[in-house]
């Protein structure tokens, strides 16, 4: 009788082991996604003593501005009139705690990241954050 429990003492590892693949595989997907949501042509500049951005809100609202003025999020142009009810739909909803993150091109006018910046403060938000590089990507 003890030789059989010894027998039926082992683990089976296969339903670990799919998990383990789905998580990667989720994973994987999630960040391509992540990805897919940022305009690769936007440039930014360089902040060699901002702070490091290491966890964001999973509420935080990305607005691109291209170099030519253009408002984007996720890729779509939005007027300012467009923007400023998208942003007071989500600080209503979210009870003006909408954390905002700007991605400036480093050739953009002041003027265009000014426009985003009035939206936000016009419809009650105020957690807004620039983003910058941290170090030259030329520099190792």
């Amino acid at each position: 009788m003890g030789k059989r429990r010894a027998e039926n003492m082992e683990v089976n590892m296969t339903p670990m082991i799919d998990v383990v693949f789905q998580l990667i595989i989720f994973f994987i997907v999630t960040l391509k996604l992540e990805e897919d949501l940022i305009d690769k042509k936007i440039e930014l500049a360089r902040s060699r003593n901002g702070p490091t951005l290491e966890n964001l809100d999973p509420k935080t609202v990305t607005i691109e501005v291209t170099r030519r003025g253009v408002i984007k999020i996720a890729k779509r142009p939005f007027s300012p009139p467009q923007l400023e009810v998208l942003m007071g739909a989500a600080a209503r909803r979210f009870n003006y705690q909408v954390p905002v993150l700007v991605r400036g091109d480093q050739f953009a006018q002041h003027k265009d990241i000014r426009k985003v910046m009035d939206v936000c403060a016009g419809v009650g938000l105020w957690r807004i954050k620039f983003a910058a590089l941290k170090k030259d990507v030329t520099e190792q």
